[in-house]
C-alpha cells in the first residue's frame, strides 16, 4: 500500500507479528525479503505449467491458455504493477527483481514457440522477439486500462480481448498451409 520506499522494515515486521531483527535474521535485508515476496506470488510456475502442458497440443490453444492466464495476472494485479513501474526508476534493486519474472517468462515461452519452430507449425523467427510481442499486447493493454484508465476495447470482454491478440499473433506466426515449413 504505501509502495518500496515508503515501506519500513519496522512496518512489514509490526504487520507480520514479528520482531524486525527477526525479518533481518530470516532475509537479511529489505531487498531480499521484497525478492523473496515476488517470488512467493508469482503465478510464473502455473504460466510455465501451462505451456508446458500444452507443448503438444494445438498451437492456437495453447498460446489461447498463456493468454488466458497473463491476463488474469495483469487485471488482478494491476495496483502492484503500477506501483513497481512507478518506483522501479528510482530503485534499481527493484527493477533487478521485477525483471526476473518477465525475463523468466518470455525464455519460457520461447521455448515453446522454438519447439513449435522445430516441428514446423511455425515459421522461423526469433523466438525471444516473438515471445516479447505477444506478452507485449497485453500488457501494453493492462497498463492501458489500468494506469491511464483507457480501454480502446471496452465492448469486449477480457476474454474476447485475449482471443482477438492470439488470433493476431498466431495468425502472424503460424506457417501457411502448402508453405516450405520453417522459412520466413
Amino acid at each position: 500500500a504505501q509502495g518500496y520506499a515508503r515501506t519500513t522494515t519496522r512496518a512489514i515486521a509490526t504487520e507480520a507479528g514479528v520482531n524486525e531483527v527477526t525479518l533481518f535474521r530470516h532475509f537479511g535485508s529489505k531487498e531480499n525479503l521484497f525478492h523473496e515476496m515476488v517470488e512467493t506470488y508469482s503465478d510464473l510456475p502455473r504460466m510455465e505449467f501451462a505451456m508446458l502442458a500444452q507443448a503438444g497440443d494445438d498451437y492456437r490453444q495453447a498460446m489461447r491458455q498463456v493468454g488466458r492466464i497473463f491476463m488474469q495476472v495483469m487485471m488482478a494485479r494491476s495496483d502492484v504493477i503500477r506501483l513497481i513501474l512507478c518506483e522501479a526508476s528510482h530503485f534499481p534493486e527493484i527493477r533487478n527483481i521485477m525483471a526476473q519474472n518477465p525475463r523468466r517468462l518470455r525464455q519460457a515461452l520461447a521455448a515453446y514457440l522454438q519447439s513449435q519452430m522445430d516441428a514446423g507449425r511455425v515459421r522461423k523467427q526469433t523466438p525471444e522477439l516473438c515471445a516479447q510481442a505477444f506478452f507485449g499486447m497485453f500488457f501494453s493493454y493492462g497498463i492501458l486500462r489500468h494506469v491511464l484508465e483507457e480501454d480502446p476495447a471496452s465492448e469486449k470482454t477480457l476474454e474476447e480481448v485475449v482471443d482477438d491478440f492470439v488470433d493476431i499473433f498466431v495468425n502472424g506466426t503460424i506457417c501457411p498451409e502448402g508453405a516450405d515449413k520453417g522459412e520466413k
